[in-house]
């Protein structure tokens, strides 16, 4: 990440953090992104960063440092910090801080999430994505549910 290009990273996995959030009426697909994605793929073409999941989520922000609202009325503002990207987002349910930093031995995109909410104590959660090497096979998902069949005619003596 760290200002230029991007890629795939996979296998995420949570980290430290007292308990964890949970989807609930009304909650974005950035929420959900953030903690159940197992892969995302960053793009930055400054200064728009693109985080998209294999589910199609998509998530842009404008890493210019001045506020602005997402599509769900949150207030975000993104900026570069040397090589971190800082996402500050605050809604009537609280503020979250996100870092995004590239670790350069393991190479591994982290992500830490600082959650503080109106009532109850601070979250602190971490994500860690390693790469997805580009010449790997591609993992079959899922196979689609087999067609029901229509009642075969029987016959009764």
């Amino acid at each position: 990440m760290g200002h230029g290009g991007g890629g795939g990273w996979g296998g995420g996995r949570g980290g430290t953090g007292a308990g964890g959030p949970r989807a609930e009426g009304g909650q974005d697909s950035t929420r959900a992104m953030l903690f159940t994605a197992t892969q995302l793929t960053v793009t930055n073409l400054e200064p728009e960063v693109t985080i998209l999941d294999p589910e199609g989520g998509m998530r842009r922000l404008h890493a210019d440092d001045k506020s602005y609202q997402d599509a769900n009325g949150a207030d975000v503002k993104a900026r570069w910090d040397e090589s971190r990207l800082v996402v500050e987002t605050k809604t009537e349910r609280g503020k979250v801080k996100e870092t995004w930093v590239v670790a350069a031995e393991p190479r591994r995109l982290e992500v830490l999430l600082e959650i503080e909410r109106p009532f109850g104590s601070a979250v602190k959660i971490r994500r860690v994505f390693d790469p997805v090497d580009p010449n790997a096979p591609k993992a079959e998902g899922p196979k689609p549910p087999a067609q029901p069949q229509p009642p075969t005619p029987a016959s009764y003596p």
